[in-house]
């Protein structure tokens, strides 16, 4: 009796299953619709309209996406400025800090139902030396130190005759640093960010400022100032600052895109939460100052374990993946013949199939 029951539900929930499916077809989205909301990945990114070098009174256009959230909030870093974020909405935005968590402190921007989104930015009476700023674009009210995915791009601002003057000494740039070209730098990862170890995951984005994305990683018992993401023990191997070898490096296409696959099998890491930094010269995160750079969060779980059940052995609360390889259509004049009993299989074909019809239902909502 318990196995006809089973068939019967199994047979309910694909009967269902295939009288729901023209209803899709049916849907108010079109395929367009459909395919840019499965094409969309969480991801942030700002760029600016120009060539990145301005005086101060000109109005800088500042644009972008934002698959995350509804509102893009930005703030700015630069010469003068507070270390963890100033209001770039603000005149005097060297004596005006983030204020963490307290929106009125951001410019909010709108997201528009596309993920773009754009602002332009009237400098005028602004005291700002000159120098290299960064523009940080956040989904969430989080300052820059906080683990949140981030798009930042690199302006260069010199003083007009009679702007605004702050009492702030400009720092002189010497080094490598003088070599820096303004520019913005992007990466998101496929999928939902939740992976498990052993994972293939794919890192793309955008780099307008050089022809090569440099990547690091940190997060749990890694280097502070950023590991080598290319080493299968990354928390041996710190990335050395202005060294190209010990970061992986991906060159940037004609149209300035890039591209990496990571194969996670064999690396030693623990679960946890990380963040990978794409950047457009070979610095590690103590040295992002003068360098386009964008993150992405993920987290990384240790691989499923297989688990077996025997008939006396109670069914384990772990995930259990059921393959169904053939359904064959039942002779009515045949007798029903008992299958083998396994413990919570009939069940959980039944549960699936329910399941199933539950995600149409709610997917023609």
């Amino acid at each position: 009796m318990t196995e006809r029951l089973t068939l019967a539900l199994v047979a309910i929930a694909l009967f269902t299953l295939l009288a729901v499916m023209p209803v899709l077809a049916e849907s108010n989205l079109t395929d367009e619709q459909i395919a840019a909301i499965m094409a969309a990945r969480p991801y942030i990114m700002v760029m600016t309209a120009g060539d990145q070098n301005y005086d101060v009174g000109e109005t800088i256009e500042f644009f972008g996406n934002n698959t995350i959230s509804d509102m893009t909030y930005l703030f700015i870093t630069g010469p003068g400025l507070p270390e963890d974020g100033a209001q770039i909405n603000n005149p005097d935005p060297a004596h005006s800090p983030l204020e963490n968590d307290n929106p009125a402190s951001y410019q909010q921007v709108s997201v528009k139902s596309d993920h773009t989104w754009s602002w332009k930015w009237d400098t005028t009476n602004y005291v700002l030396e000159s120098g290299i700023y960064r523009i940080h674009a956040v989904p969430r009210l989080y300052d820059k130190d906080q683990i949140t995915p981030t798009g930042t791009a690199l302006i260069t601002i010199k003083k007009s005759a009679g702007s605004a003057t702050s009492t702030t000494a400009t720092p002189t740039l010497s080094g490598n640093e003088k070599t820096v070209l303004p520019g913005a730098v992007t990466i998101i990862a496929a999928g939902n960010q939740n992976y498990n170890l052993g994972d293939e995951i794919e890192f793309k984005g955008t780099n307008t400022g050089t022809w090569k994305t440099y990547l690091f990683i940190v997060g749990p018992n890694l280097k502070s100032a950023g590991s080598q993401i290319q080493r299968a023990d990354p928390g041996n191997y710190a990335v050395q600052n202005n060294d190209t070898t010990s970061f992986k490096s991906i060159d940037v296409n004609g149209d300035h895109t890039w591209s990496w696959k990571w194969g996670t099998a064999h690396y030693a890491l623990d679960a946890g939460t990380y963040t990978i930094y794409a950047v457009s010269q070979p610095y590690d995160k103590e040295n992002l100052a003068n360098a386009a750079y964008g993150t992405v969060s993920i987290t990384i779980g240790k691989p499923l374990e297989s688990a077996t059940t025997s008939p006396s052995t109670a069914i384990p609360t772990t995930t259990t993946i059921v393959t169904i390889t053939t359904i064959a259509t039942p002779n009515p004049s045949a007798p029903i013949t008992a299958p083998t009993k396994s413990p919570g299989f009939g069940t959980l074909v039944a549960l699936i199939g329910l399941g199933a019809v539950a995600f149409i239902a709610i997917r023609r909502h």
